[in-house]
């Protein structure tokens, strides 16, 4: 299906030669492409162009109406749809699947029709089928082979005027490796999923071959029983930043002053410009905890890595440096959730992606990655939002990780954002939405954008923004400016306030 940016026009096909029947009437419709909608429901944004459509018209009662659908396959099914209709009639949905690399929940956007039963028939069908797209080899699916809906999906009234519904599964007898909770988890976080408005369904029922999961009579799961195995940042999670005399700060969400992170002694003094702390938290003895910072320092711009100490009272202490030799002339740094370290830069003169793992040298190129030039690993570990070098221009891109024992490659991506200026710098806001600075100097902006593949919306236009980074909607997004200024936006229609001076500010990730 094609989405047009406006109405199409419409004209009158030529007969050449051969008059047609006074009661038809052959006509060409022709639009603006705006996006396509490919047949797993995944928005593709359109690079231009001027799609037609060839109607053969009947009269019926003095008035044209199209006579037939050009046919897919065995079906007929719209081919070109505007975007205020399709807006009208698709609604963006998150489909869940477990994520090959860390077997947590990631979501995978698709646009289903917004009325009836079908929509919900769709989403359990593709979570059976499992997952395609770009996404495809990097994550996977509960259900076993040879499973399918067992009967229709029922929906009654649920609490506080919501739906519940009831979702019966036929799963062949014997599976090996049958996890029933883990299909429940995909089934009820893509169902009450609420990323891009309300609900489908306020509760779900699961049925495993006609017997209720759990076995519990009346029981219904809602959107708590899934999001412990959605990965969210840490309550309390903080954003670190570099003072002007180069010593690390932590800074509290609602906080305009960092508090100083204090030095082991005996620890070695770096002048850092750059830092990535990791996402992930190891418990230390009582309830101490230990994440990893790496960050890039030094006359050579050498890569340093160290443990960074969170004590019971919340006292926090940087490590020991140690300098990670990696011959890489490094761009960015990112963590995902599993402990390794992602950097893009150049080694001997080639652009290029490498993992660090657990954030030790040495580096390890990724495969697919060549035309990368800035990274940033979803909070699921999993998915990745990219910039990407195209011609002489750059592209916002989405893609997934592979890996396995001979290493580690990026699936093919998606385009995001198609009328973004080139992107320079991105950062994750939630598990549905990125921040992307485009331009430099007086014409930088600040932009949202979906990755479901909607178009992006400018938040700020002002001059000097260098860097964001943002924890989701329950955190302030942090932007980074010339002059070693920074400042905090509470949300996105919110107006950015000034806060204590330093560079590199960064949430974990």
């Amino acid at each position: 299906m094609t989405i047009l940016a406006k109405e199409p026009t419409l004209s009158e096909q030529p007969t050449r030669g051969i008059p047609a029947p006074e009661d038809r009437q052959s006509v060409t419709v022709t639009g603006q492409a705006l996006a396509s909608l490919s047949s797993s429901g995944q928005y593709i944004p359109a690079p231009g162009g001027a799609p037609t459509e060839k109607f053969t018209l009947k009269r019926d009662h003095g008035i044209l109406k199209i006579d037939g659908l050009p046919s897919v396959g065995k079906l007929s099914r719209p081919r070109l749809l505007t975007d205020w209709l399709f807006r009208l009639v698709y609604a963006p949905r998150n489909l869940y699947y477990w994520g090959d690399r860390n077997g947590q929940l990631l979501p995978y956007p698709v646009y289903v029709p917004s009325q009836g039963t079908g929509p919900a028939t769709t989403l359990v069908n593709d979570l059976i089928y499992g997952p395609s797209g770009w996404l495809q080899g990097a994550a996977g699916t509960a259900f076993p082979a040879g499973s399918h809906l067992a009967a229709p999906i029922q929906v009654f009234p649920g609490p506080s005027g919501g739906r519940t519904a009831l979702v019966n599964i036929y799963v062949p007898p014997h599976s090996v490796g049958l996890n029933k909770r883990k299909i429940a988890l995909q089934v009820v976080a893509t169902l009450t999923g609420s990323a891009y408005g309300a609900p489908m369904f306020r509760a779900v029922k699961i049925e495993i071959n006609g017997r209720l999961w759990p076995q519990h009579p009346g029981l219904a799961l809602g959107q708590s029983f899934s999001q412990g195995n959605i990965p969210h940042a840490q309550r309390g999670t903080k954003a670190y930043y570099l003072s002007q005399d180069g010593s690390l700060r932590s800074l509290a969400a609602g906080s305009v002053h960092g508090t100083a992170v204090a030095r082991a002694g005996g620890t070695s003094q770096v002048a850092l410009n750059r830092i990535a702390i990791s996402a992930t938290s190891n418990r230390l003895v009582g309830s101490a905890t230990s994440n990893t910072l790496a960050g890039l320092g030094g006359p050579a711009n050498t890569l340093y890595t160290a443990s960074l100490t969170t004590s019971a009272d919340g006292q926090q202490t940087l490590g020991q440096l140690h300098a990670q030799r990696t011959g890489i002339s490094i761009a960015t740094l990112s963590w995902d959730n599993l402990g390794d370290l992602w950097i893009t830069g150049q080694k001997r003169h080639k652009p290029g992606v490498w993992v660090l793992p657990d954030g030790q040298a040495p580096a390890v190129a990724v495969n697919g990655a060549d035309q990368v030039t800035a990274l940033r690993v979803a909070p699921d570990g999993n998915r990745v939002a990219m910039i990407v070098r195209a011609g002489k221009s750059f592209q916002l891109q989405l893609g997934a990780i592979r890996q396995n024992s001979n290493g580690f490659w990026l699936t093919t991506s998606t385009r995001l954002g198609l009328s973004l200026p080139p992107p320079t710098a991105l950062s994750w806001f939630g598990e549905d939405h990125l921040l992307v600075v485009t331009g430099s100097g007086a014409n930088s902006q600040l932009w949202e954008v979906p990755v479901d593949g909607d178009s992006p919306t400018s938040l700020i236009k002002q001059s000097g923004i260098l860097t964001v980074t943002a924890a989701g909607t329950d955190y302030p997004a942090y932007l980074g400016l010339v002059g070693n200024r920074q400042e905090s936006l509470a949300g996105p229609k919110q107006l950015p306030a000034d806060i204590t001076a330093g560079q590199a500010i960064i949430y974990p990730g």
